[in-house]
């Protein structure tokens, strides 16, 4: 598999194997990379006819699933009710990814979800709202 760069780094320096943060689920003990290639091939055999290797599944939530693009490492978020070629762009990159979902886990706990969700709209866009609603 092919990787963008800002993914590769924080999934070798962090351990993702057993790592959830705001409802989104990256691993379940095992080991990560073997993780992407379980849900690599699950999602293939779903018969998404646009899925292709550009796009890798990272994660897994209660309703959405997680892709970034291995060309421009954006984030982008499907679900059953959302067609592959409409899926959401939910962040720039995994990073970002990342600690908006740490934020979103704090403002969640501090009772602020709606302060996160206004956070959220000025930097991912009206679109990515409906996933963001999930995290708090």
């Amino acid at each position: 598999m092919k990787f963008h760069p800002d993914f590769e780094k924080l999934i070798s320096d962090y351990d993702f194997g057993d790592f959830s943060i705001s409802g989104v689920h990256f691993g379940n003990g095992n080991n990560y990379l073997e993780k992407l290639r379980d849900l690599q091939t699950h999602l293939s055999q779903e018969n998404l006819l646009t899925f292709t290797d550009q796009y890798i599944c990272i994660a897994t939530g209660d309703y959405y699933s997680i892709l970034t693009n291995t060309n421009t490492g954006h984030i982008f978020a499907f679900a059953n009710n959302i067609p592959f070629d409409k899926k959401i762009c939910v962040s720039q990159s995994f990073s970002l990814f990342i600690r908006s979902l740490g934020t979103a886990y704090l403002f969640r706990k501090e009772g602020r979800g709606i302060d996160f969700l206004d956070i959220a709209e000025q930097n991912f866009g009206m679109n990515s709202l409906n996933f963001w609603r999930e995290t708090v």
